[in-house]
């Protein structure tokens, strides 16, 4: 661990806001980093395990590509449509019980996964591991905001997303590996079994309430509509709309089209390039949270970062024939670039109570992926609508492109107006 971490898990109730972080040892600063990395490489898991397991139970059950489909995305929709109330609990009895509970759901829903002997059953597993990630993210940014400074916070997610991002890689080649020597329900069983020892890794290490608190906060004010009427949160919202959809429009689904169709790209090589995005954003992650850590300038540092991405999605729009290394480099700056988003949840946390930061931090997240399905449909209807007029695949890109960067222009001109984000 470098000096800034040590630094950070070290630092003192003077950086901090109460006697909780002051009474923390060293060990217990790098046990909570380490289950919020957990638990962020748990969810990636899970996010990531669909692309390797969709074509081996299309083989099983006999299904379509579209069926399967509906199997890997019903998790993101029960994620979503169960995490308003999820956030409301998660300020009310803090992240100790709903982290608890969010882990034991995604443990018995991967049981049933491993066990399942029909289509039904694994639709049912997934349904059930969605519920149990709804909380996950916000959970991890209450424990953070509980244990570290707000000057900390965006550093340490900047850390927990970097160490946790093995998650996401695991869900890749080594699951196919895994796969391709040991029983589908011994692979599955094992990675329940790590889920429960989270569980009680968890209820060994959070502590039920912030140690400078003396109660939760149950009876303080505070809701969904207090936070959207500032109009603070609202503008951050308007950026968290173009945080996560951007990137996971290119590297998630339209990418590899783009580059094979337009710049010639094998699979293989196209495959090689999504990774090297991923591989780019991990980097990013650290980077954004050293300079969010580092940099007075917060707001600056986002409206930069957000100001480079929507240029370079203008560019690849506006040029007609940048040539696969330009194209590349830029599709590289635009994933760096949209790791904005761990500064941006600094941001957020800056401008709300401790009380209310679950209730924020899933207002983020929710608006952020809901963001995600627009964009990537709203991308393909307007490849759709230039190829009917008659463009050829390069335009049509370029037009999709254009619309993106028009969105993210938007976004970005609203965040423009707010506060600065500085901390002390």
């Amino acid at each position: 661990m470098d000096d800034r971490a040590q630094s950070v898990l070290s630092s003192r109730s003077s950086n901090c806001h109460g006697a909780y972080v002051s009474e923390q040892t060293l060990r217990t600063r790098r046990l909570i980093i380490a289950l919020c990395a957990a638990m962020f490489a748990l969810g990636q898991f899970h996010r990531a395990a669909g692309s390797v397991f969709a074509p081996i139970l299309i083989d099983r059950f006999s299904v379509s590509a579209t069926v399967i489909s509906g199997l890997v995305s019903i998790m993101f929709l029960a994620a979503v449509l169960t995490q308003l109330p999820l956030g409301a609990a998660l300020d009310r009895y803090g992240p100790r019980l709903m982290m608890s509970c969010s882990v034991t759901v995604i443990a018995l829903g991967t049981v049933l996964f491993a066990v399942g002997q029909s289509y039904e059953d694994m639709f049912a597993a997934r349904i059930i591991i969605g519920f149990g990630m709804a909380s996950l993210g916000a959970s991890i940014h209450v424990l953070v905001a509980w244990s570290f400074s707000r000057r900390e916070f965006g550093y340490v997610n900047g850390m927990v997303i970097t160490l946790g991002s093995a998650g996401g890689m695991l869900g890749t080649y080594p699951l196919a590996l895994a796969l391709a020597h040991f029983e589908w329900s011994t692979v599955f069983a094992a990675t329940a079994i790590a889920a429960f020892a989270l569980v009680v890794a968890i209820w060994s290490i959070v502590p039920s309430t912030p140690p400078d608190q003396q109660e939760l906060f149950s009876d303080q004010p505070g809701s969904y509509l207090d936070l959207i009427q500032l109009p603070e949160v609202r503008r951050i919202l308007a950026l968290g709309l173009v945080t996560f959809a951007p990137m996971t429009t290119i590297t998630g689904l339209w990418g590899g089209p783009f580059l094979q169709d337009v710049h010639g790209f094998s699979a293989e090589k196209s495959g090689a390039v999504l990774l090297a995005l991923f591989a780019g954003s991990v980097v990013a992650a650290f980077m954004f949270g050293h300079l969010d850590r580092s940099i007075s300038q917060r707001k600056a540092m986002i409206l930069t970062a957000a100001g480079i991405s929507t240029t370079c999605l203008a560019l690849l729009a506006l040029l007609p024939a940048p040539g696969p290394i330009v194209t590349t480099a830029l599709l590289l700056v635009i994933i760096f670039c949209q790791t904005f988003y761990i500064p941006l949840g600094a941001h957020m946390r800056k401008v709300v109570p401790i009380q209310l930061v679950g209730r924020a931090s899933i207002l983020l997240s929710l608006v952020g992926v809901a963001a995600i399905p627009a964009m990537q449909t709203g991308f393909g209807a307007i490849l759709d609508l230039a190829r009917t007029a008659g463009f050829g695949i390069a335009d049509q890109f370029r037009f999709s492109f254009g619309a993106m960067a028009l969105a993210m222009a938007l976004s970005v001109t609203c965040y423009a107006f707010v506060r600065q984000a500085d901390d002390a």
